[in-house]
């Protein structure tokens, strides 16, 4: 069966390795080319690209089956399994510690050695239909056929699709983060579960992620509606309030971490 994957995301690259296992020819196109030869990927269209991420245990459990290459590839790119000692069921991984460009990366060198999946660039237009069916998808322009056509192009796409109401709008709530680096030898900040630090205060919430190699996220959570806080997203606010909150101060603390947000 010939495939077309719309987005070479995460979500189109492990559909598409899993689907070429199963023998089947599959081309995933997408607008981004890759990681630049200087390594640097400003991957334009992703806005979460640099945000924090939590991957939980489903991550992991879905590339073990459907694509067990990728995991090694995302693991020897760094990422980390936290793992919990449950009573009867022995030693369980709950997640990976890791960025979302680490993950990325990782799933893109993969795919492109990968049998039977082809990674094209190129700007998907919209859906080629024929008698109610969607046959294919038009890519720069032109016409390309599929036996079956896979949107992963994510929610800001402007392919073609029906919007669920429910799914749709604001949601009333929105972060600010930046992401760090601990100092060589220098212990990480409090942490109140293995996946994040999570505390409620009046107003705002703040969470910390732990990823790989030491690097970690630090986010301010407020209502939309609150201006006051807007401000957050200037550096120099942001960490004036990472020193008000005792917790998030024990993690910037300049003797601890550095920055490494490329804004």
């Amino acid at each position: 069966m010939d495939t077309l994957i719309l987005g070479s995301g995460p979500a189109g690259l492990i559909t598409g390795a899993a689907l070429a296992a199963r023998g089947h020819r599959v081309v995933s196109v997408d607008r981004d080319s890759g990681p630049a030869p200087d390594g640097s990927w400003p991957r334009r269209g992703v806005m979460q690209f640099e945000h924090a991420h939590g991957f939980r245990s489903q991550v992991g459990e879905v590339l073990s089956r459907q694509w067990p290459a990728g995991l090694q590839a995302w693991l020897a790119e760094g990422a980390e399994p936290i793992t919990l000692t449950v009573p009867q069921a022995g030693e369980v991984t709950i997640g990976h510690r890791s960025r979302r460009s680490s993950f990325d990366r990782a799933l893109r060198a993969q795919a492109e050695e990968t049998a039977g999946l082809t990674l094209r660039t190129g700007h998907v237009d919209g859906l080629v239909v024929e008698a109610g069916r969607v046959t294919g998808a038009l890519v720069d322009g032109r016409p390309v056929g599929a036996d079956l056509v896979v949107d992963a192009s994510g929610r800001s796409s402007r392919i073609d699709r029906v919007g669920d109401p429910e799914l749709d709008g604001a949601c009333g709530i929105t972060y600010v983060d930046r992401t760090y680096r601990l100092r060589a030898g220098a212990e990480p900040g409090p942490l109140d579960n293995p996946l994040a630090s999570d505390s409620q205060y009046d107003g705002y919430e703040v969470l910390v992620f732990l990823h790989e190699a030491g690097h970690f996220s630090v986010l301010f959570v407020r209502p939309t509606a609150d201006g006051d806080l807007k401000d957050l997203r200037h550096r120099a606010a942001f960490e004036a309030a990472c020193r008000a909150v005792p917790a998030l101060a024990a993690w910037t603390d300049p003797e601890r971490s550095v920055p490494t947000s490329p804004v």
